[in-house]
């Protein structure tokens, strides 16, 4: 199949077969679309309505009650520390999985009626027994768990080219799972295992990529314009987008069905892969998958040994501020290059002792950097206050100044600390808007 032949099937050629949607297809795409949003509306109203208890018996079960302080730095941390595509493209990923599994015998009926409609092929269904459809499936939730999982940690490290690696690959997981879900179906029901298919699917990438990007496109456009005019909580977000995702998804399934039937009869005669080879890959997987999970997991208990910075409290001494003044010529210039030292008292109301590792101090103005200092390691007793003094040598250019009113605002105080080689954790200190 040529690029041109990839490009046609999979945007108007794949869209234009909605005309043949017939009175069966079309019955069953109206219970595909009224079941999806039945579902996703009780559930999300039933979550939206026990949030609170929610997180609360989830963070009881899975932590024990030390560590429930921690939990919601957690996901603070999470949700801070990523691009906010790769946490949209998350969700949209999220969402195509729960539509996966809660409606699936839905999707499949809706799929076969519509490929009978169109007569795109006249070969009989000839399926899997279900305890390798269940095997087929479980396969499948390793790989997407395993992206996942490797595309948060990437995410996780304060580079533009990390961030810009997750954000690609975010996209590219997202466009290809979504294509992979929607064509798969048709090639299921007459014997072909995900292996082959995905053989396939690869060997002609623009399909599922670019089927992916027409149905994933929209939504994400929407999660780009959500966050800067929507006030309500991530899970209100996220069931937003769920809701709006339901539409994309029900128009999916016969623009799936048609394109994997036009692919049928060259999959059938592809060579599938051979068995020690899919055996490897997945054993690969299989120890990136919990690798991966060992690595999440050590994160999550790094900021649990941190926790007690976390409670400390920080307060500036206003009166300690002390700054060396610039000789007369920097002056004139409105460049200032001066010693500035002043007093952090911490407060560690809690019993035990806290250790200050490896630490920064970053002053910002406006969002943007204006020094950042390492912090030489020391110890807060239990139940006591400690002045740690910051020497800090700054240059300041006063001729970007250009609102004199402002010179006083914007300024942001942080203590950066490490909770994984190369992942930092942000303690914010003083803020003055």
């Amino acid at each position: 199949m040529t690029i041109f032949q990839q490009l046609q099937i999979s945007t108007y050629q794949g869209l234009f077969s909605l005309k043949h949607l017939k009175s069966t297809s079309l019955r069953w795409m109206l219970t595909y679309a009224s079941l999806a949003f039945v579902i996703f509306s009780l559930t999300s109203w039933w979550l939206l309505a026990n949030e609170d208890t929610i997180k609360k018996a989830l963070i009881a079960y899975f932590f024990p009650e030390s560590w429930h302080f921690v939990s919601q730095k957690l996901l603070e941390f999470l949700f801070e520390s990523q691009a906010k595509p790769v946490i949209a493209n998350l969700i949209l990923s999220t969402s195509l999985i729960l539509a996966s599994i809660c409606l699936f015998p839905i999707k499949e009926y809706f799929s076969a009626a519509f490929e009978r409609d169109g007569r795109f092929n006249q070969q009989k269904p000839d399926e899997f027994p279900l305890h390798i459809q269940a095997i087929e499936e479980t396969k499948l939730l390793l790989i997407y768990g395993t992206s996942q999982l490797l595309i948060l940690w990437i995410g996780y490290y304060p580079y533009q080219w990390s961030e810009w690696v997750s954000i690609i690959l975010s996209y590219l997981f997202l466009f290809f799972t979504f294509g992979l879900d929607f064509i798969a179906p048709t090639f299921q029901r007459h014997k072909i295992n995900y292996s082959t298919i995905i053989k396939s699917l690869l060997k002609h990438p623009l399909v599922p990529f670019v089927f992916g990007a027409l149905f994933s496109i929209p939504t994400i456009i929407l999660s780009k314009i959500l966050p800067g005019t929507f006030a309500g909580s991530i899970t209100e977000l996220a069931v937003i987008l769920f809701l709006v995702n339901i539409f994309l998804l029900t128009l999916a399934v016969p623009v799936g069905t048609y394109i994997a039937s036009q692919h049928l009869e060259a999959i059938q005669l592809e060579t599938p892969p051979r068995p020690t080879r899919v055996r490897y890959a997945y054993i690969v997987i299989m120890v990136a998958f919990l690798g991966l999970s060992v690595l999440h997991g050590r994160l999550i208990q790094s900021l649990h040994h941190k926790s007690q910075i976390l409670k400390a409290e920080y307060a500036i001494d206003w009166s300690s501020i002390n700054v060396k003044l610039p000789s007369l010529s920097t002056l004139f210039s409105g460049q200032m290059q001066n010693q500035f030292t002043f007093d952090l008292n911490i407060k560690n109301p809690t019993e035990y002792d806290i250790a200050f590792e490896k630490s920064f101090l970053i002053i910002s103005k406006d969002g943007q950097e204006i020094s950042k200092t390492f912090l030489a390691p020391f110890n807060v007793s239990a139940g006591t206050e400690k002045p740690i003094t910051i020497d800090l040598n700054t240059k300041s250019d006063f001729r970007s100044l250009s609102q004199t009113h402002r010179v006083l605002n914007g300024w942001r105080i942080d203590i950066q600390i490490e909770l994984f080689p190369g992942i930092p954790f942000i303690i914010k200190l003083f803020e003055n808007k």
